[in-house]
């Protein structure tokens, strides 16, 4: 079972009864084991899921149909180099829809990127694939992103 790790100083956020983690550890866990970075990674919750915008709440993008995270795949460069699945939150109701889209549309797309090979200095920066979802559009977008 893959590790939550939420920081030193965070713990996993508490949401209200209106919203749902799109996905759990044990999903994850199962759905991954065969990457190759699976002993060097951990699940983190966010709720804050508006890449750049901390004022966005999860509860704040799922009222106005923002376009939100719903998970991300982040290699970590700092110290002792990390990945992280950053899950984020949707609407409890929504929970089940998006879910689906991400295995049908997301997974085999991430699970693809952590499967590439990549030049060493591929690994001197921080990396980020965000799963994107439209509310409006019900659809997925993937953008990876180097930081």
């Amino acid at each position: 079972m893959l590790p939550v790790w939420n920081g030193p100083a965070f713990k996993k956020p508490r949401l209200p009864k209106t919203l749902a983690w799109v996905v759990g550890v044990e999903r994850l866990s199962v759905r991954f084991a065969a990457v190759p970075q699976f002993e060097n990674l951990q699940v983190w919750f966010d709720d804050h899921p508006v890449n750049g915008d901390w004022f966005v709440t999860a509860s704040k993008a799922a009222s106005e149909k923002i376009p939100q995270q719903v998970l991300t795949m982040w290699y970590s460069s700092r110290g002792d180099a990390k990945w992280y699945f950053m899950v984020y939150p949707v609407e409890a109701r929504r929970r089940s829809h998006v879910r689906n889209l991400l295995e049908q549309h997301a997974f085999l797309v991430v699970e693809n990127w952590m499967k590439t090979k990549r030049p060493d200095t591929w690994f001197q920066n921080d990396q980020h694939l965000r799963c994107i979802w439209y509310p409006g559009t019900d659809h997925i977008e993937m953008k990876e992103e180097l930081r």
